[in-house]
């Protein structure tokens, strides 16, 4: 099964992002935390985690610290904030979103992401 892992600190959004993964990709087992430390204990866990949404801001320092978490396991990420400066960071494959977004948005932006040539052998989430 496809692992995501979701990184966002409102819940209220967090479970938008959630139900909109989950509803569009049955397929996905989306995990969901609020926090850069916590995304960072999930991804040094033995299971596998395929792609990653970052939703929010936070300091630059801790974001890439989880850009490097992500590089070294090959993870794909989309990134979902109002600046596109701080997506630049995060390893290829990567697509931004600016906020406000849609759930179309986001779902084009898992698509895109996951068909990418560095994604190939691993499962698509189409």
């Amino acid at each position: 099964m496809t692992r995501i892992l979701i990184v966002e600190k409102s819940p209220f959004v967090a479970t938008d992002i959630h139900e909109t993964v989950e509803t569009e990709f049955p397929g996905l087992d989306a995990v969901t935390v609020g926090s850069i430390e916590a995304a960072e204990e999930v991804l040094s866990k033995p299971d596998h985690i395929e792609l990653c949404i970052v939703s929010g801001t936070t300091t630059r320092e801790r974001m890439m610290r989880l850009a490097r978490a992500l590089d070294e396991r090959g993870v794909g990420s989309v990134t979902i904030s109002d600046e596109e400066v701080e997506s630049s960071i995060f390893p290829q494959p990567s697509v931004h979103i600016t906020r406000p977004f849609t759930s179309d948005m986001l779902i084009a932006a898992l698509r895109q992401v996951s068909s990418d040539d560095r994604m190939r052998g691993r499962r698509s989430i189409r």
